[in-house]
């Protein structure tokens, strides 16, 4: 079994006891990311989010600043995001529920787009009643392009207990080489890429000229922005989704600003059982649409990658749903997409993962 549980009173390792206020700077580089949720969980309460000035690492890998807040709430009936997430965005989020937590019909609990995270990581010590819904959908956080390229150990068993690079590619999109040819789909190397924590921003449809990167606007690996362009005359493009999304359009008609959002990731470590009937997402955006212009090439964006669902629990998921989907293509708003260079709808994004471990 790994270990999950209370932690110890006291570990001449790190210097910490229980009986003292929670202290990020007794855990600037633990082994696996179980060791600082627990103690957590064993700490007295924060009465708000409290911001670390320590940045986290794990294992010797970087993964950045955070905020936490250590809880013994048991029911959540009206989800307040100041109780939990800070309002900095592109920061970790820890949260520690000391007791068994219910999360009841109706309640979402997430960041949200504007208060995007690198990633949550929610430790419950006891059961968790899951009747609402835990969410990283459209919230992952924008990594730079710093993602950490290794797999990042969860629990003690870090063999096998890990965090891998699993969050979705960007969606593709359909693009006009000219000269009267065929409208054609982006090649693969065109995607931007989902990470470790983040998936990816889609992209932009378009592109005149027989090159599909003409008049494209880069667009974002590992939670970065979606792509858009700018087109001639007869031309419309939908935008790809991303952090932020954007807007395309063309000469000839109206191209639809995509959705804001990548598929972010959660972790959820539970040391009783999952109960209930709710969801857990981690769902990218869509693209952006378009209609016909004056001519006939239109061509709508590619949906945001999806992002990481990891539950940590002895019973699994229970009877919880889970989805990393990525986000929907955007559509040419016009009936059928037709052949040709004639209209063609954008590419959804690459689901993310699902990881569950019992033990």
């Amino acid at each position: 079994m790994f270990y999950i549980g209370s932690y110890l009173t006291s570990n001449a390792n790190e210097g910490i006891s229980k009986n003292n206020a929670f202290n990020p700077g007794d855990y600037t580089n633990p082994n696996n990311l179980e060791t600082i949720m627990s103690a957590m969980a064993s700490s007295p309460t924060t009465t708000q989010v409290e911001t670390s000035t320590t940045l986290l690492q794990v294992n010797s890998t970087p993964l950045g600043s955070y905020d936490y807040r250590i809880s013994d709430e048991t029911t959540i009936s009206s989800f307040n995001v100041n109780d939990y997430f800070s309002n900095n965005q592109d920061r970790i989020a820890l949260i520690a529920f000391k007791n068994n937590i219910t999360i009841n019909t109706g309640q979402t609990f997430t960041p949200g787009y504007s208060r995007q995270k690198l990633f949550t990581c929610i430790y419950v010590n006891g059961n968790l009643t899951l009747n609402g819904n835990i969410s990283m959908s459209k919230c992952g956080g924008n990594w730079s392009g710093n993602d950490p390229g290794v797999d990042i150990p969860l629990t003690s068993n870090s063999s096998s207990v890990v965090l891998a690079n699993g969050c979705g590619d960007g969606g593709l999109a359909y693009y006009y080489p000219g000269s009267g040819a065929y409208a054609q789909l982006q090649p693969t190397s065109a995607a931007s890429l989902g990470g470790t924590f983040s998936g990816a921003g889609g992209n932009a449809g378009g592109g005149v000229g027989g090159n599909p990167q003409t008049n494209w606007q880069p667009i974002g690996n590992f939670g970065g922005p979606g792509g858009f362009n700018v087109g001639g005359s007869g031309y419309t493009f939908g935008a790809g989704a991303g952090n932020p999304g954007k807007t395309s359009s063309g000469n000839g008609g109206n191209g639809y600003s995509s959705e804001n959002g990548v598929g972010g990731t959660i972790i959820l470590f539970v040391t009783g059982q999952i109960i209930g009937s709710g969801n857990i997402t981690a769902i990218g955006s869509k693209g952006g649409d378009c209609v016909m212009g004056t001519g006939s090439r239109a061509f709508a964006g590619g949906g945001s990658g999806g992002g990481g669902i990891y539950i940590i629990c002895p019973n699994g998921q229970g009877g919880v749903s889970t989805s990393a989907s990525g986000g929907a293509a955007g559509q040419f708003a016009g009936g059928n997409s037709g052949d040709g260079y004639f209209p063609r709808d954008g590419q959804p994004g690459v689901s993310g993962t699902i990881q569950v471990y019992t033990s």
